[in-house]
């Protein structure tokens, strides 16, 4: 795990319960995004015109494998019959951000209604973490010898071959 997503996790515990946030990769930074200022969600085709319209901003989100099917034909027999369970397209923007770099490092950025529950999230991180002594995670070691590792890895590969995984 990256010290990052360690951090960004930190932040995202220490949101008010029920927050809508959500934390991503960018390079080598994680971001955590926290009361979206705007929700896009859409089906079929109207979809693909509701994407080509976001506005400038920090979106998250999604496109359902089902969305492929306004782009191509799908045979009914191959096609799911469900209904569909989540919509074709989900997104939302969020206007304040923090922006954990890899080395932990927090930078807030923007404004609107999550730059507040971010900050408070920042301050009680860093109380918590400088309460805390660092700890020391020792020398790694296996409960088992080489032989007995080497026979459990055989096993796993014989299944894997057998296709039992």
């Amino acid at each position: 795990m990256r010290l990052s997503d360690t951090v960004a996790s930190g932040l995202v515990a220490r949101l008010p319960a029920g927050s809508t946030a959500a934390a991503v990769r960018r390079g080598d930074a994680t971001v955590v995004g926290v009361a979206p200022a705007e929700v896009v969600w859409a089906n079929g085709s109207g979809a693909l015109d509701r994407l080509d319209g976001l506005a400038p901003g920090f979106w998250v989100g999604w496109c359902s494998f089902e969305l492929g099917h306004t782009l191509e034909r799908v045979p009914p027999q191959v096609a799911s019959l469900e209904p569909p369970s989540v919509p074709d397209l989900v997104f939302v923007r969020f206007d304040a951000l923090a922006v954990v770099a890899a080395d932990g490092r927090i930078e807030l950025t923007g404004d609107g209604p999550g730059r507040a529950q971010l900050e408070r999230a920042c301050g009680e991180l860093r109380v918590a973490t400088a309460a805390a002594p660092p700890i020391s995670s020792g020398r790694w070691h296996s409960n088992l010898d080489r032989d007995a590792y080497r026979a459990r890895v055989d096993a796993i590969l014989g299944l894997l071959r057998a296709g039992e995984c």
